[in-house]
């Protein structure tokens, strides 16, 4: 995901670019045709699956235990990771709501529209907490080089996560 990353911030700028698109989307919901939202909604369904979850994963395996070993408390960890929680229960949500709106429910629109502005606050939240607290706790316990080597780790937990759900 964060190809040659070195902070926090360029480990989530992909995730950062797509969260408008969820926004926009729900914002959208009543306006475009069915089959727009549809195609749209599922775009968004596949970088959240087989991008974010991934991604949520790797840190979950890779990063907080750091973060838990050079704080000498979980909080931190514990909230990301719930919040990883969090994303993956709605994820499950669109990916039902979808199939919801491919057989035609009236309500799937309105429940799209939830899912999207959850996602995109919930995401908006992690991403800025994990700029706020994990960054600086990496910038001060961690060399330039020890920092590069800990996002390939967190880069190849993702794409073996990935990989398995492809």
């Amino acid at each position: 995901m964060g190809s040659g990353a070195r902070t926090i911030h360029e480990e989530h700028a992909l995730i950062r670019a797509e969260l408008e698109t969820l926004r926009e989307l729900a914002d959208e919901i009543g306006t475009l045709p069915p089959v727009g939202v549809l195609d749209r909604a599922a775009r968004a369904h596949e970088f959240l699956a087989h991008t974010v979850m991934p991604h949520a994963v790797a840190e979950g395996r890779v990063l907080m235990p750091l973060v838990r070993d050079r704080t000498g408390e979980p909080t931190i960890g514990i909230r990301m990771t719930q919040c990883h929680v969090q994303v993956g229960r709605l994820v499950d949500e669109l990916e039902h709501q979808l199939a919801q709106l491919r057989a035609g429910s009236a309500r799937a629109e309105r429940e799209l529209r939830r899912i999207l502005y959850s996602l995109h606050a919930l995401l908006t939240a992690h991403l800025d907490e994990a700029d706020e607290e994990v960054e600086p706790l990496l910038e001060a316990e961690l060399p330039e080089d020890q920092r590069r080597e800990l996002f390939g780790a967190i880069e190849r937990c993702a794409r073996e996560v990935a990989d398995l759900f492809e």
